[in-house]
């Protein structure tokens, strides 16, 4: 493996993306800083995720963590119908983490030494040799490799891909959490093993179990993590939908 060992490299953006790849380069050789442009840790910003094997493997081995402490788990795949009629059931094996649980496992595995919080890029210039950035502070930094992870605003994108226009996916979703505790005994047993569809013209819900809001892996303590889709077509119903954060 080539070794970038008195390189220095710079991520702008410090949520999941930015600190998987810092951890990538730093394992490279990179001296590696984070910027990240909120004043304080990106806490309680994400929902659930269900695992896929190459996030799983990420932690075999890259992380000081193990993947079944960040995580839980079900042993069916289920399909509701109306009033809850069980429509299919199946033995399925599947983990479930959260959006706060996988940031703060890489948070403690990058430190926070070259982690820096409050620093909102704004432009940058490059030559043969070298890229320096400018962020609305006033700080400039320069390093050898950037790499830009900040997000579906990202500052880098506009100034790289000026007509590069987003592009509506089709659906809505409403994203939410419970405590188990707070639900029923017949909501849990119906949701607490499974990983739960249900399906109806044009939407769809999807429910599953994931660790509470400090990464609680205890029945009880964790959060039932629901996400409900809906078609709805670009114009006038969209914006009707869309008028604010909630």
């Amino acid at each position: 493996m080539q070794s970038y060992a008195g390189s220095r490299a710079i991520v702008v953006g410090g949520s999941i993306g930015g600190l998987t790849t810092a951890l990538l380069l730093r394992k490279l050789g990179f001296d590696i800083d984070v910027f990240e442009r909120t004043p304080t840790n990106l806490e309680h910003r994400g929902g659930g995720i269900v695992l896929q094997p190459i996030m799983m493997k990420w932690f075999d081995g890259h992380s000081a963590r193990e993947i079944e402490e960040l995580s839980t788990k079900s042993s069916r795949l289920r399909y509701l119908g109306r009033d809850n009629e069980v429509l299919h059931d199946e033995p399925a094996q599947w983990r479930y983490t959260s959006w706060d649980t996988v940031y703060r496992a890489l948070l403690s595995d990058f430190g926070a030494d070259h982690y820096h919080l409050g620093e909102f890029f704004a432009g940058f210039s490059q030559d043969a040799e070298q890229v320096e950035l400018r962020f609305a502070s006033g700080r400039r930094e320069s390093a050898d490799l950037v790499v830009f992870s900040d997000g579906i605003s990202s500052t880098a994108r506009r100034r790289l891909f000026p007509d590069l226009a987003r592009q509506y996916s089709g659906y809505v979703g409403w994203r939410g959490t419970v405590r188990e505790d707070l639900v029923t005994e017949e909501t849990r047993a119906l949701l607490g093993d499974a990983l739960t569809y249900s399906i109806g013209p044009h939407t769809q819900a999807v429910m599953y179990t994931i660790p509470g809001m400090d990464g609680e892996l205890e029945e009880g303590k964790r959060l039932l993590n629901y996400v409900w889709y809906r078609n709805v077509a670009d114009g006038p119903e969209l914006q009707e939908l869309t008028t604010d954060v909630r």
